[in-house]
């Protein structure tokens, strides 16, 4: 049940993180998008 909890937070806290990160730097929009997505396909396995 910790698990769940914990991967439920890690996940919100990574969108939250991609979105901030996309607000800051709007023009590295894209990059940042495959760099958080190429470290939750790390995650995921």
């Amino acid at each position: 049940m910790l698990l769940v909890s914990f991967c439920i937070t890690y996940a919100s806290i990574i969108s939250e993180g991609i979105e901030l990160v996309t607000l800051i730097f709007p023009q590295h929009r894209e990059g940042i998008r495959q760099i958080f997505g190429s470290l939750d396909y790390i995650e995921k396995k």
